[in-house]
């Protein structure tokens, strides 16, 4: 039965820190998606070593550098095409075909015959897993706390940095004995284990409900999970609008600058990150580390990001997201052009682990930012569009380093390279208005999508 309400109000946990149990449920569940992506994401980095040096299908450094790139170029497609899906099929549908789809090309790429047919794959894969990170943060953040946006937005995103520790880790013991397209075989299997718990127990977004009209299923869902949740009027909700309306509304002049700099500070971010998860191991091959030191150094990368995507989380809830961001991609910058020289090992794992650290974390926590910045209405596309263009420098990433491995230039030059992308990253996203704490980024979640003529209001 309808009933008054101040339509202003809106679906959100706005109780401090804290959430109930059932809310860090769907966390848990995002982040181990995340968790997987991550692994089918960096498992060719993982392996890529063993594909150069054991001669498979003849790769040359350019071409293995093309594959990586297919596959983000695959996730910028996936990524740009789920911000528009999301806000039309919903969170947990669009997570779940994403799942099911990349599970089985991953099992596929097991089988791969030759380099064609791997890149074709691993390009529908990057499809598939495009949306991933920017539905599982999106679904997160609605059952999140205000307070807490930064810290459980980046917790998700740390599943990535961790299933690319598990597929480090594991290619130190499987790679020499059981070859590389068992790594593929296990990315597969974990896709395959999570199914079953993401039908069972991943809820709907319930602010999507509501746009759909499907309002006793919102308040059912905002129940269980300890939101607060409000009728409002079918047909008032800003994230019913077309997305001709909600592309003016991330372009008008209180958007527009978050518009422009998140994309282009994820697109130096991204090229820093995917460059040297491709490419690590092998430049350090090329200076001189045997294939398990190289795959050690790629877990303490990977180490580095997790915590990273964990504990300046915190800071950034504490002190703000954008000057932490801005810091923490410089210290990586100086970080990973320092590994360029010689040092002794311990130093470079404290570089590496710091790299990681610093300019992984900050890319984490800047698609927290980025998700935080703009209503609810429109989030799902603003991610969608933020990842995308970000992962253009995924694809710069892989193939630049496959044209520096494949040159002349000493393997340290590469090194310098990719520290220089971290700080342009950290200088770009200076560009984004300043906010003091995550409470104060997105003050009035109600604020409606700029209309156009035909959208409703």
């Amino acid at each position: 039965m309808a009933v008054p309400v101040n339509p202003s109000r809106k679906i959100a946990n706005e109780g401090g820190a804290d959430m109930p149990r059932s809310g860090i449920q769907v966390v848990y569940l995002c982040f181990l998606v995340v968790l997987v992506d991550g692994y089918d994401i960096a498992v060719y980095g993982t392996v890529l070593p063993a594909l150069l040096n054991q001669n498979v299908w003849a790769l040359s450094p350019g071409l293995a550098g093309a594959i990586a790139s297919l596959t983000l170029l695959g996730q910028i497609l996936g990524a740009f095409a789920a911000g528009r899906l999301t806000d039309r099929y919903g969170r947990r549908t669009l997570l779940l075909a994403s799942v099911c789809v990349f599970t089985v090309l991953t099992f596929l790429c097991a089988v791969a015959p030759g380099p064609v047919w791997f890149g074709l794959l691993r390009f529908l894969m990057g499809l598939a897993v495009g949306g991933v990170m920017p539905t599982a943060i999106a679904l997160a953040l609605e059952f999140a706390p205000r307070l807490r946006h930064n810290f459980y937005g980046s917790a998700v995103q740390a599943g990535y940095g961790l299933g690319a520790v598990t597929v480090a880790v594991a290619g130190i013991f499987i790679l020499p004995e059981l070859g590389f397209r068992m790594m593929f075989v296990i990315g597969g299997l974990l896709g395959l284990v999570m199914l079953p718990f993401l039908w069972r127990l991943l809820p709907e977004s319930p602010e999507f409900l509501m746009a759909r009209g499907q309002s006793e299923r919102a308040f059912q869902v905002a129940e269980r999970f300890g939101l607060t949740v409000s009728e409002t009027p079918r047909g008032s909700q800003p994230a019913r609008a077309d997305q001709r309306a909600a592309l003016r509304t991330m372009m008008s002049a209180r958007y527009r600058r978050a518009t422009i700099a998140f994309p282009i500070s994820g697109f130096f971010g991204f090229l820093l990150a995917f460059g040297l998860l491709t490419w690590l191991p092998v430049i350090l091959g090329q200076e001189g580390h045997a294939l398990g030191s190289a795959l050690f150094l790629l877990v303490a990368l990977n180490v580095g990001s997790s915590l990273g995507s964990l504990l300046l989380s915190r800071i950034a809830d504490w002190l703000g997201p954008r000057g932490t961001i801005a810091v923490c991609f410089t210290v990586a910058g100086i970080c990973v052009a320092s590994v360029a020289f010689p040092l002794p090992t311990p130093m470079l794992y404290v570089l590496v682990l710091a790299a990681g650290f610093a300019g992984f974390g900050a890319q984490v926590v800047s698609f927290s930012f980025a998700g935080d910045s703009y209503p609810a209405a429109v989030r799902g596309t603003a991610l969608g569009w933020t990842t995308g263009m970000a992962r253009i420098g995924g694809i710069a990433g892989p193939t630049l380093g496959g044209l520096l491995v494949g040159s002349a230039v000493a393997p340290g030059w590469s090194f310098v390279t990719f520290g220089a992308a971290a700080l342009c990253a950290g200088v770009v996203i200076l560009l984004v208005p300043r906010a003091r704490r995550a409470a104060d980024l997105h003050p009035d979640e109600s604020a409606k999508v700029v209309p156009s003529q035909n959208t409703p209001v």
